[in-house]
């Protein structure tokens, strides 16, 4: 048990000085000579003033009995005072030790409400994405009955609807297939994240970018000059988001182009951690309002030169791009061209990943 300090009243020191002096003259014999007086006086002043800076410790032992202690108060003091010092030490200890713990139960509830979240947020997302591939695969049935009968009408019976008919004809087809269009887009959005390929392989880029240049000049019935220039290597990377990219960009910078051969160019650096694609064209631009509007979906810049299209593509670019890991943004833009800039991150190639080499190139 820890020691207890006693009261002493101020009756002890007076009480302990004269018990001594008594005790001093009692053994003297005879009668008190003038020296054993002095002698008293000195003993009770000694013990009077030995008292006064002493206290009596009562310690409890384990066998149940008492053991009285002396100690001089500067030593209790010391003593008593490095107690109260260890005990306040403690006591913040403990305080910081509780402040710990409330702090790691904040956070941990505010990270379960955050996994919780996200999850909701991942479970709509997935919930937006299936509505969206059904609504739009569902759209496209019918649309495709109505071009199939369009056509089926003017080829019967188009001499017979004189040229007002024809007109009207055309139209319905040409809505029809600019919904197919639109369709198509959404189809794509959708598909990116639930058909994206599971795993990455490596992608010749070079190769990657003639097929798309060579489907770029079909689509559009023109000539391209398309280069490759840079550090050319291969990416690894699922080839179908790296496609939808390269395709979107280099198929913009053809169509919106007055020029009678377009020229596309895509320079590749092939970093450490990131691969960069930097693609420019010599077309007609896009206005300093519509930076950030082109990358929204369904939205066309204003300078689009009254040519057909959903405003989609970009988008879908840059969703690619950022499936990734990495980002799509317009960097330049004026009378000469435009330049995009693609960053891909490049994870370490794997020992078997020659044996999945996309078959591009």
């Amino acid at each position: 048990m820890s020691p207890e300090r006693s009261r002493p009243t101020s009756l002890f020191p007076l009480a302990a000085a004269a018990f001594a002096a008594v005790v001093t003259v009692a053994a003297i014999p005879g009668p008190i000579p003038t020296v054993g007086r002095v002698a008293a006086v000195a003993v009770f002043v000694a013990v009077y003033a030995w008292s006064a800076s002493v206290e009596i410790i009562v310690r409890q032992r384990s066998g149940g009995g008492r053991r009285w202690s002396v100690l001089p108060r500067p030593v209790l003091d010391s003593v008593v005072d490095a107690h109260r010092a260890t005990r306040d030490h403690e006591d913040a200890l403990r305080a910081a030790i509780q402040r710990e713990r409330i702090a790691g139960l904040e956070l941990e509830i505010r990270a379960a409400a955050a996994a919780e979240a996200q999850r909701r947020v991942e479970e709509l997302n997935a919930e937006l994405e299936a509505f969206t591939f059904s609504a739009s695969h569902d759209l496209a049935v019918p649309l495709t009955t109505i071009r199939a009968f369009v056509a089926l009408l003017e080829e019967s019976d188009g001499h017979r609807l004189g040229e007002e008919g024809r007109e009207y004809l055309g139209r319905v087809g040409n809505i029809a297939a600019r919904m197919e269009e639109l369709i198509g887009d959404l189809l794509a959005l959708s598909r990116m994240r639930r058909d994206a390929d599971p795993e990455p392989a490596l992608v010749d880029v070079r190769g990657l970018v003639d097929e798309v240049a060579v489907e770029v000049e079909r689509a559009l019935g023109r000539p391209l000059d398309v280069r490759v220039v840079g550090d050319v290597a291969q990416l690894l990377v699922p080839p179908s988001l790296l496609r939808a990219i390269l395709q979107n960009l280099i198929h913009n910078g053809a169509k919106y182009n007055d020029h009678e051969r377009p020229s596309v160019t895509v320079l590749v650096d092939a970093g450490d951690r990131f691969a960069s694609l930097v693609v420019m064209d010599d077309g007609i631009g896009v206005a300093d309002d519509d930076r950030e509007r082109i990358f929204e979906l369904f939205v066309r810049g204003t300078d689009h030169l009254g040519l057909p299209g959903t405003g989609a593509g970009l988008a879908i670019a840059r969703r690619a791009a950022r499936s990734l890991g990495g980002d799509l943004w317009l960097e330049t833009t004026g009378a000469e061209g435009t330049t995009f800039c693609v960053t891909i991150p490049r994870p370490a190639v794997p020992e078997h990943g020659a044996d999945r080499s996309a078959s591009v190139g």
